[in-house]
Order: C-alpha cells, then structure tokens, then sequence
C-alpha cells in the first residue's frame, strides 16, 4: 500500500508541482517519500538558500532587522522568530519556520549568518485561502498528514543555513546581499 501511495506523490511531484514552477516544494516531498529520510542540510550556493534570498519575504525581514538596529543604535542583530513565506514554492516547502539571525555591521555592511530551520511534515489543520486553487491545496495537505500517519510520507529536518553581507541601497528601498566566500 505504502509503495502505491507514494507513487501517487510521486506524480503529484512530477505533474502538479514542477510544471507550477514549485521545484523545492517539489524535492523536499520526493524527499520524504522513504522510510527513514536524511535532515537535509543546504547552504550558501544551494538553489533553495538563493531562492530565499532572493524572495521579498526575507529581503523584508532583513530590512526591518536592520532598521530595528539602527533605531536602537545597535550594530548587532541577534534575532530568532519564525515566520511563513508569501512565496508559494516556499510556503509550499517551508510551510511555518524558524529562522535566527546574527552578525554585526562593520564598514556600513552586515555581515550575518542567517539558519533557518523546518521539520518538513504536514498538519490536518493547515489551511490555505477559501479561493477555489487553495481549497485543492488544503485537501492535498489534509491527504497528505493522512499518509503522514500511514508513513507513506515521513517527516525530517530542513536546515538552510548561510552567511550573507547586506548593504541597504537607499534609493531603492531594497538590499543587495552577496554570499561569503
């Protein structure tokens, strides 16, 4: 049974996620989709660190940071929260983390390390919009806590951590970061 069920993930994977452009949502499903799946560990370079700093949703959390430290005269930040990505790829593959961020300003430039940590499962409770894409989305998640349960989809841990220098660019109301070396 546990083989049938996950060829259907499989599918939902390959027909449903990746042609929506949903390419982490789609890897860390087929991830889970064995018996005894490894945590998965991504830094600076993997895709998945450049897709979260590239989304609006961590760009704004690093200004906001920034501003919060500057507004308190501080030239650290050091800041644990969690939060959902707006980014749906991201959403879909994160679904509710938690990220700690730290590092210090010198020469107008932060210099951070940022680890943002998820425990890749589905919840029955999970709820999208009420529009009718997310009513499809939600009776998906509800399916798949169901062979959660049944271990057709087993949970692991997501780790992404990474060092980054943000500068703010003032004229545009943005950051530019660059990766460590």
């Amino acid at each position: 049974m546990k083989l049938v069920a996950r060829l259907m993930w499989r599918l939902v994977s390959k027909c449903y996620l990746r042609p929506k452009g949903y390419i982490s949502a789609a890897e860390l499903l087929e991830h889970s989709l064995q018996n005894h799946p490894s945590d998965l560990n991504f830094t600076n370079g993997d895709r998945i660190t450049k897709q979260v700093v590239e989304s609006q949703d961590w760009q704004n959390l690093m200004i906001s940071l920034i501003n919060d430290a500057k507004t308190n005269g501080q030239n650290e930040i050091n800041v644990s929260t969690t939060g959902r990505f707006t980014d749906e790829d991201l959403d879909w593959a994160l679904h509710q983390y938690y990220i700690d961020v730290s590092g210090r300003l010198k020469d107008n430039i932060w210099d951070l390390y940022v680890e943002i940590n998820d425990i890749y499962d589905f919840a029955f409770n999970t709820k999208y919009g009420k529009e009718w894409r997310w009513r499809f989305a939600t009776a998906g998640i509800k399916l798949a806590s169901l062979d959660q349960a049944a271990g057709v989809v087993v949970p692991y841990n997501v780790t992404i951590g990474f060092n980054v220098c943000v500068r703010e660019d003032k004229t545009k109301e943005t950051i530019e970061y660059s990766f460590l070396a």
